[in-house]
């Protein structure tokens, strides 16, 4: 999937949720913001499965609802909160969560590393988590 619309802070955050609330998996992000401040973003995503989206009726669906989220008629973090629930084999392992900072890696930014048990809507919830505390993202 390709992005482009006007860049603002919290939209890969808007959009991690959208394809979660959708079904879709982000398993790779390229982010760029242009010169005249739209956003130009790449996706790499899965089913649930972890099978490519082909069929026609879910890349509908996804194309509407990431289009509501833009728009601001679809709100993510509603619709991934009502969907939230643990599976029972899941429960049974314990996975420690970690996140890193790094500021030696880069002279202009901070890299933030996270380890954690993937899940529907993680990346939605870090990012949201992130530019909920005025961070921006420049790299994904």
């Amino acid at each position: 999937f390709v992005l482009y619309a006007p860049d603002h802070a919290g939209l890969f955050a808007r959009v991690a949720g959208a394809f979660a609330s959708a079904g879709a998996s982000i398993v790779d992000a390229k982010i760029f913001t242009t010169s005249d401040g739209m956003a130009l973003d790449t996706f790499l995503v899965q089913d649930t499965e972890g099978g490519p989206l082909t069929e026609e009726k879910k890349l509908k669906r996804l194309d509407e609802i990431l289009h509501k989220t833009l728009d601001g008629r679809h709100h993510p973090r509603r619709a991934l909160a009502a969907k939230r629930k643990q599976p029972k084999r899941e429960a049974a392992f314990t996975v420690q969560s970690q996140v890193l900072f790094d500021n030696e890696a880069s002279n202009t930014a901070t890299m933030i590393e996270v380890t954690a048990r993937d899940r529907p809507g993680l990346l939605h919830d870090l990012t949201w988590a992130l530019f909920e505390n005025g961070v921006s993202i420049n790299s994904a």
